[in-house]
């Protein structure tokens, strides 16, 4: 008896601390707290908001259940509300509030602190606000990234140039980094060549950053480098309107520095689908295009305005850097081509190309069982011969021969 009384005494006092730390917050404390209640509450917009859940009640990294952290919203119950979250091995899952019940038929019924996620919230209100409780995550918490795109939470209490937070050695397994209001893509013209690399905004306690590696990456930890980054607010267009969407395409914009174009878009379908403020004397620029419900094959457009009028730029009308051929190119984007970004320029003296084809030829799914589908591009019309061949240099069928 005497023993069990000991131990039992024990494992309170070693878990306590867990849960016993400094409450912060991420926007306006709730005055009417009762005392020593570790907490956070954080105010966003409705529609899509790219964050994470630093603050949970459970030990360490373990998972906590999704329903009761998304109930403290405030205010409570939305109209509709969605949240997902994706991996890289096992896809996409999600979880929906809507006509005052859940379905968890997506399977997002548990949440980690360590990983980020997409949350949709809509209700008729200005702004909402959620409440976390329990235990921060520990600054050293390890996360196993795999090839591909990661999801990861930001849990670190001060703002941070994503330079600094990051561990000098996965600079070289990263292809592109994303957060919902900025992005930075690695081309390959050299060891450190990255787009818009010092044009954006910190990372902040409670955000997800998407990383894309091409190679696992064991044990990342965010690190605690230089000063605190302070404030960077990414001015946001006042005259073109657009719809946010869960994810968007990068379109990284180049143009002249003496140019007096105030704002740029991106159209698909005749629609604007995104648009970015251009600063005094800035030469590439941004475009985050969200594309999700355009049909395969609508042509990319591109229109400005200066301040005083808009003009858009007819199909074709500018060039396309091609990062694989390292060449520049006059041509039409389409949407369906599958790329990661794009860099284009609307300078008003370009040299450029006019390549015969914009994609080669790839089929999906590949590998296949019964069918696949094999897809290209053409830059103008021409003869085209498709044909498939076996391992032995036997022609085995001609799929196209003609215009």
């Amino acid at each position: 008896m005497i023993f069990t009384k000991i131990f039992t005494i024990s494992l309170i006092l070693y878990f306590l601390p867990l849960f016993i730390c400094e409450g912060q917050t991420n926007s306006q404390m709730d005055s009417t707290a009762i005392a020593n209640t570790q907490f956070d509450i954080s105010t966003y917009k409705p529609g899509w908001n790219w964050l994470s859940f630093p603050r949970m009640e459970r030990y360490q990294d373990n998972v906590f259940e999704s329903i009761p952290l998304l109930k403290r919203i405030n205010t409570w119950p939305p109209e509709n509300m969605y949240m997902e979250y994706f991996h890289p091995i096992n896809g996409f899952t999600n979880i929906t509030y809507e006509d005052d019940e859940w379905d968890i038929s997506g399977g997002l019924t548990e949440i980690k602190s360590s990983e980020g996620y997409k949350l949709y919230y809509y209700k008729n209100q200005d702004d909402f606000s959620l409440r976390l409780e329990g235990a921060k995550l520990d600054y050293n918490t390890g996360i196993d990234l795999v090839a591909g795109e990661n999801w990861v939470g930001y849990f670190l209490d001060k703002k941070a140039k994503i330079e600094d937070c990051l561990p000098a050695d996965i600079w070289d397994q990263l292809t592109q980094i994303k957060t919902q209001f900025w992005s930075m893509t690695k081309e390959p013209w050299g060891p450190d060549y990255w787009l818009l690399k010092g044009k954006i905004a910190p990372i902040e306690y409670g955000d997800l950053v998407v990383l894309k590696t091409n190679a696992p990456y064991e044990n990342f930890q965010w690190q605690l480098v230089g000063e605190d980054a302070g404030d960077k607010v990414i001015p946001k267009p006042s005259y073109f309107t657009y719809e946010e969407q869960a994810d968007y395409l990068p379109f990284y914009v180049e143009t002249d520095s003496t140019s007096n174009i105030e704002e740029i878009a991106v159209l698909a379908d005749g629609e604007v689908k995104g648009a970015a403020v251009r600063e005094l004397n800035d030469t590439l620029v941004e475009v985050k295009a969200y594309l999700e419900g355009v049909s395969e094959g609508a042509v990319i457009e591109f229109e400005t305005w200066d301040g005083y009028k808009s003009q858009q730029t007819k199909k074709g009308g500018y060039v396309v850097i091609n990062h694989k051929r390292l060449s520049r190119e006059k041509r039409n984007i389409y949407t369906g081509e599958k790329a990661t970004h794009y860099r284009v320029s609307l300078k008003s003296a370009e040299v450029y190309e006019l390549p015969s084809d914009i994609s080669m030829v790839t089929n999906q799914p590949n590998p296949f069982k019964q069918n696949t589908t094999f897809s290209f591009r053409l830059n103008r019309g021409g003869n085209i011969s498709l044909e498939i061949y076996d391992m032995g240099g036997n022609l085995v069928r001609n799929l196209i021969d003609g215009n």
